[in-house]
């Protein structure tokens, strides 16, 4: 395995002088990520926290606040996902309700996340092939944890106020349990059971990680007689759903279904080119994360064609060093087997879930997210190509792929990436609608996190709304609406219909694409002259 154990034409001491150089990159990756928990406090409101992450941090701030699990501290809500929501609740107590200060405590919270699973993957690449390369084991740690680290796309995922980096911390874990064999005894499977109950309550859909783990169990340890794979298969499972039951009934009881509003607002079974080619940029985002083009991502090919060209020559490093991950001959080699094994877990969970989404979601800019523990897989993947390889640029190329994340720190820190509904629409409100007043928004994350009386229009956190989308305009008059603002474009017609003028509806202000409307009342039809 001479070839696998780093570059042969290098000294030691040059392999030492390149691993230096990659730790040191990671350390300033994470320090660079962690100056944002740092900011002034006015300028936490804005990126890399997002307009959705914004409805989970509301309802995290009403439960410190005593108002239960609200939206808007009397409307019981499902629309987020539990787990990470009720982890940043106390990050309210700590900031005595301070809204802007509290945000401090949910971006340390998610920085924890992001080197927790940096680290949870070094050590899966690590021992995938430590007993068959240990220098390239070494070597694929930290360039595995750097990797992910450098990441823009990861960073942002890890940033953005949703359960996102949560989530791929639990997969990573689940990783590393089932890689050392932890699930192997029946006490260890209930402790595998209760990480997956763990993971579904953070992120819903990873029930079919769930699915696919318990059918894996069943159908491929062929070796145990057929009633040991089957109850093993039922403590995984069962265990798993005990530990989210509380979720579920939850659901059922308050709203009559098992589907969140955030899941239900986006419903719309249709097959479409157009999705499909979502769903396969989506696939390429998380499988090349390393590349990443913000809000223009999709409106070209390049990314594609980019990503696809990177992730070819991932496969073709990787394929050089295939005796490494050859089947296992000796018991001590098993750790590699379970290793890929549940690589293909995550890749086929991520592919089922993609398909899932494609056909039943609308919203397909969200598809990236719906398969972002697919990073996990992608991680180690380049961590295992990249191990032992690119000779003496080896000392440069960490601190080149470290440049990426640096400047989008950098570009928060001195707020030149601004947080439009901050500025524009929460702006707007601010400056013309009275305190005391409720507002009405479709987009209503960041103004409801600024400010008490907003009701959100477009149901994702509002059942009620939900139940009254094709007939708004009663809505608005049965909770005394009389302000609305958002995007020009997501309030007429959606809201207001084609002619705001005629439902009682006057412009009173705008800023670039966002509208401010106040009800002014129904006019009365102009009287006309009596027939003669």
């Amino acid at each position: 395995m001479r070839g696998y154990d780093g570059d042969p034409d290098a000294s030691h001491s040059n392999r030492k002088f390149a691993m230096l150089a990659v730790k040191c990159a990671a350390v300033l990756v994470a320090a660079a990520a962690l100056s944002l928990v740092f900011r002034p406090a006015k300028d936490l409101i804005g990126r890399p926290i997002s307009e959705d992450g914004y409805y989970a941090l509301t309802v995290a701030r009403n439960i410190a606040g005593g108002r239960g699990v609200t939206i808007d501290g009397h409307t019981l809500t499902n629309g987020f996902q539990p787990l990470f929501t009720f982890m940043t609740v106390p990050a309210y107590w700590i900031a005595h309700g301070r809204r802007l200060d509290a945000l401090r405590y949910v971006l340390l919270l998610q920085w924890l996340f992001y080197l927790g699973t940096a680290w949870l993957l070094g050590m899966v690449a690590r021992d995938g092939i430590k007993d068959r390369s240990p220098a390239l084991a070494h070597e694929a740690f930290w360039w595995t944890a750097f990797l992910y680290l450098a990441s823009t796309w990861i960073f942002m995922a890890s940033f953005n106020g949703l359960e996102t980096g949560c989530l791929m911390f639990f997969y990573a874990a689940a990783w590393r349990y089932y890689q050392l064999g932890r699930h192997e005894s029946w006490s260890g499977l209930f402790i595998f059971g209760f990480l997956l109950g763990l993971t579904v309550l953070t992120r819903v859909d990873a029930v079919f990680l769930v699915i696919i783990i318990s059918a894996t169990i069943l159908l491929r340890e062929r070796s145990r007689p057929l009633p040991e794979r089957l109850g093993r298969s039922v403590v995984v499972a069962g265990t798993a759903f005990l530990v989210s039951l509380p979720w579920w009934v939850y659901n059922i009881l308050r709203f009559g279904s098992l589907m969140p509003t955030s899941g239900t607002s986006e419903e719309g079974l249709l097959f479409s080119w157009g999705r499909v080619w979502r769903a396969g940029s989506s696939l390429l985002q998380v499988a090349v994360p390393y590349i990443y083009w913000g809000k223009l991502e999709f409106e070209g090919t390049a990314a594609v064609v980019v990503r696809f060209l990177l992730l070819a020559a991932g496969l073709f490093l990787l394929w050089k060093k295939r005796e490494v991950f050859s089947k296992p001959s000796r018991p001590d080699e098993w750790l590699t087997a379970r290793t890929v094994g549940f690589a293909g877990i995550i890749l086929l969970t991520s592919l089922l879930l993609l398909g899932w989404y494609t056909l039943t979601f609308k919203s397909t800019w969200f598809y990236v997210r719906y398969v972002a523990p697919l990073t996990a897989v992608s991680t180690v993947m380049f961590g295992y190509a990249i191990a032992g390889n690119l000779g003496k640029a080896r000392s440069v190329v960490p601190f080149l792929l470290a440049i990426p994340v640096c400047l989008v720190v950098y570009a928060f820190a001195e707020r030149k990436v601004a947080n439009e509904y901050f500025e524009k629409q929460v702006g707007l409100v601010r400056e013309y609608v009275p305190d005391s007043a409720t507002v009405g928004a479709p987009q209503s994350g960041t103004l409801g996190y600024c400010r008490d009386g907003v009701v959100n229009l477009d149901g994702k956190v509002n059942p009620a709304a939900l139940a009254h989308m094709a007939d708004m305009p009663a809505y608005l008059r049965s909770q005394h609406i009389e302000w609305l603002c958002d995007w020009k474009s997501t309030l007429i017609p959606d809201v207001l219909g084609k002619d705001p003028g005629d439902a009682g509806w006057s412009l009173v202000a705008s800023k670039g694409p966002v509208v401010l409307y106040h009800y002014t009342g129904i006019r009365s039809p102009s009287p006309q002259p009596a027939k003669r």
